[in-house]
């Protein structure tokens, strides 16, 4: 019984490890336009080696839900408020949330939750150091 307890307790922990590979790298909660604030966007990164299925897993902060999608080893996908304004802007490929936006006042905590709702990743930002 033991033995079976220790061995489902690594593959539940290797399955972690291997979800955990997505981070949160930036967040851009306030950008210097005036209005809208439509060049909002928060950018993910696959720290891993090995390609992770993101189907199905979703945002907490603003709402989205990933369709079929895969991100490879050493890429970033880039979720915004308005693709077609940060293409503009920017100059940078975007896929566009759907619904909500980030609070311009600190304390917001974002969230990466996979297909079965645990979290991957999280930050709370704020705009004071060591932030």
């Amino acid at each position: 019984m033991k033995k079976m307890l220790l061995t489902l307790l690594v593959i539940c922990a290797a399955i972690s490890l291997s979800q955990a590979q997505i981070v949160i790298t930036e967040i851009m909660y306030n950008p210097p336009e005036s209005g809208t604030d439509s060049l909002e966007y928060i950018e993910l990164y696959n720290v891993s080696n090995a390609s992770v299925n993101m189907e199905g897993w979703s945002m907490f902060g603003v709402e989205y839900v990933f369709p079929a999608f895969t991100l490879a080893p050493g890429k970033y996908v880039v979720l915004s408020k308005n693709a077609a304004a940060l293409q503009s802007v920017l100059g940078v490929s975007t896929t566009q949330w759907t619904n909500g936006a980030l609070t311009n006042s600190p304390g917001e905590t974002i969230k990466v939750l996979n297909a079965a709702g645990a979290t991957i990743d999280e930050v709370t930002y704020v705009n004071a150091a060591p932030w």
